[in-house]
């Protein structure tokens, strides 16, 4: 079944027109949503991994609020430089004790209502932020999700999960 959307009457439009009518209409609202969305990206000593990370975010459909990577390199100097060529992206020093500690920094340093932890090796699909969106849309607070990983070429979808949402 599809949402309501305020001031939008499906009858009031052909069924044919009406699915492409309500997608565009859907996809402004989420767009306009009264939530933000974080991108938190860790690293250690992978620039050029970061970069490819970075450029695929940067050229989606769709940015998200921040762009965070805590770098847990111990010269970040390398990593520095690549965020600074990417305008929308906020670098910081991670705690260099580990990937979960580097995680916690990163979430604390967002902004923002939701916040998704990328690997520095992510490559994100160019719709990924416009999805996102999507899924958060319909969820409670307090709400985790996951996606499906293609790793060479094959769909890896988490399994057993015990939360609350999934997106691929």
């Amino acid at each position: 079944m599809q949402k309501p959307i305020a001031g939008f009457a499906m009858s009031s439009v052909s069924p044919v027109i009406s699915n492409r009518v309500y997608r565009q209409a859907r996809h402004e609202e989420i767009m306009h949503a009264p939530f933000s969305l974080a991108l938190c990206i860790c690293t250690m000593d992978r620039p050029e991994v970061l970069r490819r990370c970075l450029a695929s975010i940067v050229g989606g459909e769709s940015l998200p609020d921040e762009i965070i990577v805590s770098d847990d390199s111990p010269n970040g100097e390398a990593s520095k430089a690549v965020c600074e060529t990417f305008v929308a992206v906020r670098y910081m020093r991670g705690p260099q004790t580990g990937l979960c500690a580097n995680r916690n920094v990163v979430i604390r340093a967002a902004t923002t209502d939701y916040v998704a932890l990328l690997d520095d090796d992510a490559l994100v699909s160019e719709t990924f932020v416009v999805r996102a969106r999507e899924a958060m849309s319909d969820l409670a607070e307090n709400a985790i999700l996951t996606g499906s990983v293609l790793e060479r070429g094959k769909r890896i979808v988490a399994g057993g999960t015990s939360f609350w949402g999934h997106f691929t």
